[in-house]
């Protein structure tokens, strides 16, 4: 399992969770995911709900889903060019 899918994981498991003890964790998952780059549509997609679900939560502080989505509207094309 990659780190990226690991952390996909984690992602599902964590903001499922009820427990805060699991916020600080939750917290890191999500700024890895928010920073990272897309190889596959996948993990685009992943990418998409943890931001989706961050602005369902009324978005973050700090800017990062806003960033994210950004670059994520430029890697797409991309994306599209290494799948045909």
């Amino acid at each position: 399992m990659s780190t990226f899918d690991q952390a996909a994981a984690d992602w599902m498991r964590l903001s499922a969770s009820e427990n805060p003890d699991d916020f600080d964790a939750l917290e890191k998952v999500e700024r890895f995911l928010l920073t990272h780059r897309p190889k596959d549509f996948k993990q685009l997609a992943t990418i998409l709900a943890v931001i989706a679900s961050r602005v369902e939560g009324g978005g973050c502080s700090d800017g990062r889903d806003a960033s994210a989505l950004r670059r994520l509207s430029l890697q797409t094309p991309r994306l599209g060019r290494r799948a045909a």
